[in-house]
């Protein structure tokens, strides 16, 4: 699964890697979270990028989700990074994590979900903690391969209003 970031703090006045999440990012991440776990996809290990308002989304959506803090790592190849690195780190997960989550940015996340899909070139608008879905065909995370996942959801916040408080 991939999750974009919760929307973050603008009004801040810091740095982009330290700009944290604003009040709607701050609702938006637990109301994720328990959504995933509602739905049986609680993460055994969660990937995130260690800027800040990614780690706050990653920390708050494995609270939520019952992954808790032990199921998150902090990738700092996350910040500002290819797909490339997505796809190396997934191919890193242990076979023990049968459920991931990535935790990261635009337009990494648009352009990962595009290239995972079997589907071909997906064009998603990948808005502030958006989460995609995919199912991978195969047992074994090192085998992982652009282009091989099918895109089960696609799901964004707006759409579980009310629903998830």
């Amino acid at each position: 699964m991939l999750l974009r970031h919760g929307k973050s703090d603008w009004s801040s006045g810091t740095g982009d890697f330290d700009r944290p999440l604003a009040p709607r990012g701050l609702r938006d991440a637990p109301m994720m979270g328990r959504f995933l776990k509602n739905a049986g996809l609680t993460p055994d290990l969660i990937f995130s990028s260690p800027a800040k308002r990614a780690a706050e989304t990653a920390e708050s959506v494995a609270e939520a989700s019952g992954a808790g803090g032990g199921a998150l790592r902090f990738v700092d190849g996350f910040y500002g990074c290819s797909v490339g690195a997505y796809s190396a780190e997934i191919r890193r997960a242990p076979d023990s994590a049968g459920v991931l989550l990535l935790v990261g940015h635009n337009p990494t996340m648009e352009e990962a979900v595009s290239s995972f899909a079997a589907e071909g070139r997906l064009s998603l608008d990948f808005p502030t903690c958006a989460l995609a879905c995919l199912d991978i065909p195969y047992g074994a995370w090192s085998d992982f391969a652009p282009g091989t996942s099918s895109l089960r959801f696609f799901i964004v916040p707006k759409a579980l209003k009310g629903s998830m408080r």
